[in-house]
């Protein structure tokens, strides 16, 4: 928890020193097991106390079955609200993440 909580810190301060209004985006490429405890530790560490909007990106694949699809979803809903989370396909979202690094590493701030 504490690392959110100094990811936090560091987010707010380069909101601040950048004048960004604090839209922030997650970014979940993980193993499915851990989405929902992720987002709670997000929540938990502040790091959705904002001016700006949060979204949370999942690459799937999200669980293993129906039944583990379902308890994920469980799990991010307490954090996140639907029109926020949005689900990507694991081979269709490596394209996106390339044209991400290049806009990123494009950019000089």
């Amino acid at each position: 928890m504490e690392g959110f909580k100094e990811l936090r810190a560091q987010t707010e301060h380069l909101e601040s020193k950048f004048n960004t209004p604090g839209n922030r985006l997650f970014y979940l490429a993980l193993a499915p097991e851990l989405f929902g405890s992720v987002s709670y530790s997000l929540r938990d560490g502040g790091m959705l106390e904002s001016q700006g909007w949060n979204r949370l990106v999942i690459e799937k694949p999200f669980g293993y079955d129906l039944q583990s699809a379902e308890h994920l979803n469980e799990q991010i809903r307490e954090v996140f609200r639907e029109e926020e989370i949005y689900r990507i396909d694991h081979y269709l979202g490596k394209e996106m993440v390339q044209n991400i690094e290049v806009i990123r590493f494009g950019n000089a701030f």
